[in-house]
């Protein structure tokens, strides 16, 4: 094979590769931006809540947080309950889940004081 037809060869396999990597990355990115979004709201959450609390999940816990049992991984160190009135808080995707949103500037999770009492004015201490 002449050296021409070889460093040909060769340059346009090295493009292939390039444009390959380029689409798989974008193509990762794309996927990753929603998971970026809950990752980004829980660290608020937990932020805000520490651990030893009991929290009530409002759907389904397995696949609440766009993958199975995420809420393990988010919430380490915290109780999931299942019933309401045990839990020390509520995370729900719907921003108007009581009048006691402590997450206001969260994307799509939030979380919510509960029993819904004016967080302003209750003795229960709350981490800073």
């Amino acid at each position: 094979m002449n050296s021409k037809l070889f460093g040909s060869i060769v340059i346009g396999s090295w493009f292939l590769l390039m444009i390959s990597i380029i689409l798989m990355n974008q193509t990762k990115e794309a996927y990753s931006k929603p998971a970026n979004v809950i990752t980004a709201d829980f660290q608020v959450i937990t932020d805000r809540i520490g651990i030893n609390n009991s929290i009530y999940i409002d759907g389904d816990y397995a696949t609440f947080a766009n993958a199975t049992h995420a809420l393990g991984f988010y919430l380490s160190g915290n109780f999931i309950v299942s019933n309401l009135n045990q839990a020390d808080y509520v995370i729900s995707r719907r921003k108007q889940f009581n009048p006691c949103l402590l997450t206001p500037h969260n994307s799509v999770m939030f979380l919510f004081d509960n029993p819904c009492q004016d967080v302003r004015n209750t003795n229960r201490k709350r981490p800073q």
